[in-house]
C-alpha cells in the first residue's frame, strides 16, 4: 500500500539526509482526545484512562501517514501550508494501523472489582485506532513503536527497517511537493 507522510520542506530534508521519521508521542499530536475515544462516563474511568494515557506516552509512539496526498486540509494542516512535502511509501499492510472515525465513543468495559479494563490489549487496539469523525479526511495510518531510551526516530533508507522489527518499509521514487513550494527550495 503507497501511504504519504507530510511535512515541511525542511524537515524532509533532514529526515532523507538523516534516513529517519520522527516518532511522535501521544502527548504530542494535534488531537488532545488522541486515546481518550472512549465513553468514560464515570470519574474513576477518566482518571484511570488519564493514568493509562501517560504510561502509554512514556512507552510507546506513532508514525503517522496518510492513503490521500491530494487532499489540500493534509497540504495546509501538515506540510506547513502547502509549502512541504509528502514523502510517499510503499508499505506492507500488515504494518500499518488503519484509523477508524466515529460520531460517537466506544463503550469500554471496566471490571469494578478489579479496578481496570477488560480485555485491555484489545482496548488499547482500539484506542489507538479511533479519532473522532471529523478527521475522516486524514485518511490517516498508523505504525505503532515500543520506544527504547533516547529513541525518537524511525530510520529510513531507499530499503529501511522498522525500529520495532526487520520489516522494510520502502521510500517511494518520488515525493510529492506543495503547491506553495518554492523552486528555491529545491
Amino acid at each position: 500500500m503507497r501511504i504519504y507522510n507530510f511535512t515541511s520542506f525542511p524537515h524532509a530534508i533532514s529526515n532523507l539526509k538523516n534516513k529517519r521519521l520522527k516518532i511522535s508521542r501521544f502527548n504530542e499530536l494535534n488531537d488532545p482526545f488522541e486515546l481518550l475515544a472512549a465513553d468514560l462516563l464515570d470519574i474513576r474511568h477518566r482518571e484511570a484512562f488519564t493514568r493509562f494515557k501517560k504510561q502509554l506516552n512514556e512507552k510507546a509512539g506513532i508514525v503517522c501517514f496518510s492513503g490521500a496526498w491530494g487532499n489540500p486540509l493534509i497540504w495546509g494542516h501538515y506540510a506547513k501550508r502547502h509549502t512541504g512535502i509528502a514523502l510517499g511509501f510503499d508499505v506492507s499492510d500488515e504494518m500499518l494501523l488503519k484509523v477508524h472515525y466515529t460520531a460517537s465513543r466506544p463503550k469500554i468495559e471496566f471490571d469494578q472489582t478489579k479496578r481496570k479494563v477488560v480485555d485491555g490489549s484489545k482496548v488499547v487496539d482500539q484506542l489507538i485506532r479511533t479519532k473522532f469523525i471529523d478527521w475522516k479526511y486524514e485518511d490517516e495510518y498508523r505504525m505503532v513503536s515500543v520506544l527504547r531510551t533516547h529513541v525518537a526516530f524511525c530510520w529510513i533508507c531507499v530499503i529501511a527497517k522498522w525500529v520495532s522489527s526487520d520489516v522494510a518499509i520502502i521510500l517511494r521514487s518520488g515525493c510529492s511537493f506543495g503547491s506553495a513550494t518554492w523552486l528555491e527550495h529545491l
